[in-house]
């Protein structure tokens, strides 16, 4: 958590730290919900541009799966 917040305060990298379970974490402050919901609402949010758009994703698997698709919806370049 320390060092994706450091490269974050460079200004190159957005963190949005998530949980799914909110129930699970009391006192949780943040987002909740499936990761990939968090990632098309902060897609649709913050405009950037597609070309300065990449995307990673690991974990779950139907959620790597959904990636793509909010991304290529996004208009990011699938390659």
């Amino acid at each position: 958590a320390d060092e994706l917040a450091a490269l974050a305060a460079d200004g190159w990298l957005t963190v949005v730290p998530t949980v799914s379970r909110p129930c699970a974490s009391p006192g949780w402050g943040g987002e909740t919900g499936r990761a990939e919901e968090v990632l098309r609402k902060h897609l649709d949010a913050q405009g950037w541009a597609p070309a300065d758009v990449a995307g990673y994703a690991c974990g779950n698997p139907d959620m790597v799966a959904a990636v793509p698709g909010i991304l290529k919806r996004a208009g990011v370049d699938p390659a």
